[in-house]
């Protein structure tokens, strides 16, 4: 199995980076928001449970993204590695559409529900949410097309090897 081609190598560098750069802006978005001089809001990312998730994630792919490229090409556990980018990449999806749907609300309020806009008060603070999700479904692509050079890097000698074998 030719795990460690350019192609995967570039494709995990560039995960790890994604992954990082989301953490990063995740883990930077914070602001505080004066009402008057004695009534202020501090807004953190830390204050919602799916972008707490959402960091934790990132930071497990972006380290395990880095781990596995310091794999030796030799490895056994090579052969594992398609699961756990299947899972990582099912954990970066989920995470994402969770903090998705929180600063959707966080953009457009619900009126029913009374919940006010906050990126009209907080500019910065859903600049750095919306930054961060968007480095992490970078992530959940490159985690896509790993996974998928996996696939094919399994499937196909058993395609091969059967095709040689039907002739």
């Amino acid at each position: 199995m030719a795990a460690k081609n350019p192609y995967t190598c570039a494709l995990r560098f560039t995960g790890c980076v994604a992954t990082l750069s989301a953490a990063l802006a995740l883990g930077t978005a914070r602001q505080i928001v004066y009402f008057s001089d004695k009534v202020s809001i501090r807004i953190e990312y830390s204050d919602l449970t799916s972008y707490r998730c959402l960091l934790v994630v990132n930071i497990i792919a972006c380290v395990y993204s880095f781990a596995i490229s310091l794999l030796p090409r030799n490895s056994l556990l090579w052969r594992s590695v398609v699961i756990v980018d299947a899972m990582l990449m099912a954990l970066l999806a989920s995470s994402n559409a969770a903090a998705l749907g929180v600063v959707c609300l966080e953009r457009n309020g619900n009126s029913h529900a009374g919940w006010e806009r906050i990126c009209g008060l907080a500019p910065h603070y859903c600049n750095h949410i919306i930054g961060a999700i968007t480095a992490s479904f970078l992530g959940v692509v490159t985690f896509t097309m790993l996974l998928f050079i996996a696939i094919n890097n399994l499937l196909n000698p058993l395609l091969v090897q059967a095709n040689v074998q039907a002739a």
